[in-house]
């Protein structure tokens, strides 16, 4: 199998590390559970139906992955194309089953659409313009995580992202944040990325800050005590690092805002189940 590889990775120089390393992996399970230690390309060529049973025992994703492998693979090792079209075929059907799925999610009841999006932030300014904290500090962790749920609203409203918001920290240096992780930038306000999901395509990424924005992560920056922009709810020395926490469950955009006001977020507005949702949504409002 090794030189089955070296004949793929020479033929297909484009190919990026990540996806060589993704390729090798998924065949290298699948040989390890499916195959004995001494069978090669040519058994595996030979025997679709152990291939299929592993990958239909994996994710849609997973099988979808280790399938595009098998064929890259045994094409760029000149498998006679009768024993490649199976491969081929189960293929398009993974890919017409992920399809199909997504499609599903996409149009889910469950999901916001970007104007209920859109209402929540505007729900957030109003109480956030009734209790007069774009004037003065916050005096609670409550008043603290008004400020801190809006800025994260306008934030994926200008730039969708995955977990990137999460990973902020604060610097007011830009040359410390070049060229490894994600930073929030103060002198001026801008975002940095590093490490992102396909941070080898696009690599080095900067977002400056329009007022609207800036003005508002400069108070969240000042009530925080961790060195990362967004923080759980009752301490702000404690980062949320993981943001599905925030942009999944409802206990933290849908549960009633506990101020005066008594002011709720309607229960069937979720800011997101995944974030992907609210990129399509983004595209599509853009592209009418």
């Amino acid at each position: 199998m090794v030189d089955a590889f070296n004949t793929l990775f020479t033929n297909r120089d484009h190919l990026r590390d990540r996806t060589r390393k993704l390729y090798r992996h998924n065949v290298e399970r699948l040989m390890s559970t499916k195959f004995e230690p001494t069978d090669d390309l040519n058994m595996l060529s030979t025997h679709p139906e152990m291939v299929f049973e592993y990958v239909d025992e994996c994710c849609d994703n997973t099988a979808k992955l280790c399938c595009t492998a098998v064929i890259a693979l045994l094409k760029e090792n000149q498998c006679e194309n009768e024993l490649l079209m199976p491969f081929v075929h189960k293929h398009r059907e993974l890919a017409g089953k992920l399809k199909e799925k997504s499609d599903s999610q996409s149009t889910d009841k469950d999901f916001a659409t970007l104007e209920e999006i859109k209402g929540v932030e505007t729900l957030l300014t109003n109480v956030a313009k009734r209790h007069r904290l774009f004037t003065r500090a916050p005096e609670s962790n409550a008043e603290r995580d008004v400020l801190q749920r809006l800025l994260l609203m306008r934030l994926y409203l200008m730039y969708p992202s995955r977990n990137e918001f999460a990973t902020l920290q604060i610097t007011s240096c830009p040359s410390d944040a070049k060229y490894k992780g994600n930073w929030l930038c103060t002198r001026p306000y801008k975002i940095i990325l590093n490490d992102y999901k396909t941070s080898n395509r696009y690599e080095h990424k900067e977002y400056l800050l329009p007022p609207s924005i800036s003005r508002l992560a400069a108070r969240v920056v000042k009530s925080s005590e961790s060195g990362y922009l967004l923080n759980t709810p009752t301490n702000p020395a404690n980062p949320v690092k993981v943001l599905t926490s925030i942009t999944t469950s409802p206990t933290y955009l849908c549960r009633p805002l506990k101020l005066s006001t008594r002011k709720v977020i309607p229960s069937k507005v979720r800011f997101l189940n995944k974030i992907k949702c609210l990129l399509a949504c983004f595209v599509c409002h853009h592209a009418h």
